[in-house]
């Protein structure tokens, strides 16, 4: 909302909410062409069900972890 307000901001800039951020190397490209912003998604399907069994997993090993080794 404020955004405007911040002063030196650049004509291009890149902003990320709290719970976004870029997982791989990127470049000029992947945001800007010819000046103008790259408006672009991916679709990508995921199987939910083994989604949540990865999170338990490393949930599980990171505790196992810290009771063993704290």
């Amino acid at each position: 909302m404020f955004l405007h307000r911040m002063p030196g901001l650049s004509e291009h800039y890149i902003y990320f909410n709290d719970d976004m951020f870029p997982i791989s190397k990127c470049s000029v490209e992947d945001f800007f062409f010819d000046g103008k912003p790259v408006i672009s998604f991916k679709k990508k399907l995921y199987d939910a069900q083994n989604m949540f069994r990865m999170f338990v997993k490393n949930s599980w090993n990171l505790a196992y972890k810290i009771a063993c080794n704290g």
